[in-house]
């Protein structure tokens, strides 16, 4: 089946254990971590409620992810890695709520959940560890659980990697005491540490930088939706302008908003410009963008969600799908068809 997967890339800044107030990991690395990850995820004593790496506890705001499933290629080293991410659920039900009704009106129904059952949704994650990159990658849906993976890593690197010492305290409880290369060697305190940004090719935001003085036109596009929009200061403007609603009407489709300021930018104007989507970026679709006219050329525009790594492929998966996640083998396998190809997006 073919199905159309985004493929969003990721450097991998920080993957091991490090001396305080250090930058470089004492040991560790990302290919070690992934076949760590591997063998303890599948080990023949656990299932799935097992493979959580930390606790979400009262007032966190991410909650459990687990390890649904792992694949590795030996030929290239990569490797795919699906999470299962928690939603949340109320005493073993989940609740829906209908989106037609009337704020004030809605009705909430709870449904079971099965014995055991995990309500949540699949993520996928391609990792290039001799690269130092790993890509998200989404099929049919808006979430890529990138925030949820930074938790899960750090604390399979804290709790359960073949480094974490671990002891008996007092109380009879399991804990870890400090981190150590070999099994033979002193634990040492040290700050286990996994750390990801988004990658950036540099090309398109130096190019627009670089040709500041030749910008005439900024341009901001965006999805947004009416309850929001007539709450904030400039969108609620731009809503009711270019809508017609007043503050009692609502729209129940986001509204695509698209907006031009014919300028030239200072450099400091620019860079809070840069600086703001950079900040928010990540956004799941190209509408939601900033982009640049330039005098010598006012038909195209400079977006700067082209200097992403980010692109869509169509890739032929035989398993999952309708909600089903694609099997972590399957996946891999299928990407490695692929890989020069979509790998070539990282410049």
């Amino acid at each position: 089946m073919i199905v159309t997967a985004k493929f969003t890339f990721y450097d991998v800044t920080a993957c091991g254990y490090f001396p305080h107030g250090g930058e470089e990991a004492r040991f560790g690395n990302l290919s070690s971590m992934l076949g760590q990850l591997q063998r303890w995820a599948t080990s023949p004593q656990f299932v799935l409620r097992d493979t959580c790496t930390y606790e979400a506890g009262e007032g966190c705001d991410t909650l459990r992810t687990f390890c649904f499933d792992v694949a590795h290629c030996r030929t290239s080293g990569d490797y795919l890695l699906t999470t299962w991410n928690e939603i949340p659920s109320t005493d073993g039900k989940t609740a829906t709520v209908n989106g037609g009704a009337r704020v004030g009106s809605a009705h909430v129904a709870l449904t079971d959940l099965p014995a055991d059952g995990i309500p949540g949704y699949p993520t996928y994650f391609w990792f290039l560890p001799p690269e130092g990159l790993f890509a998200t990658v989404t099929i049919n849906q808006i979430l890529n659980g990138h925030p949820n993976l930074g938790h899960y890593m750090n604390g399979f690197l804290r709790n359960f990697s073949d480094h974490a010492c671990r002891m008996v305290n007092e109380e009879g409880v399991i804990e870890v005491c400090g981190y150590h290369q070999l099994p033979t060697d002193p634990p040492e305190k040290l700050n286990p540490r996994f750390q990801s940004i988004l990658r950036r090719n540099r090309a398109e935001m130096d190019f627009i930088r670089s040709n500041r003085e030749d910008i005439r036109k900024y341009i901001r596009k965006m999805k947004v939706r009416p309850h929001i929009a007539r709450d904030t200061g400039l969108l609620h403007q731009l809503f009711e302008h270019f809508t017609g609603l007043d503050q009692h009407e609502t729209s129940p489709e986001p509204v695509k908003i698209r907006y031009e300021i014919t300028a030239t930018p200072s450099e400091s104007e620019l860079e809070a410009i840069i600086a703001e989507w950079q900040a928010s970026c990540g956004y799941p679709t190209r509408w939601d963008d900033v982009g640049f006219q330039f005098a010598d050329d006012d038909q195209t525009v400079r977006w700067l969600s082209y200097s992403l790594a980010r692109s869509d492929f169509d890739i032929d998966i035989p398993t999952g799908g309708d909600g089903v996640p694609y099997q972590a083998q399957a996946l891999l396998d299928t990407i490695q068809e692929e890989r020069d190809t979509i790998r070539a997006i990282v410049r």
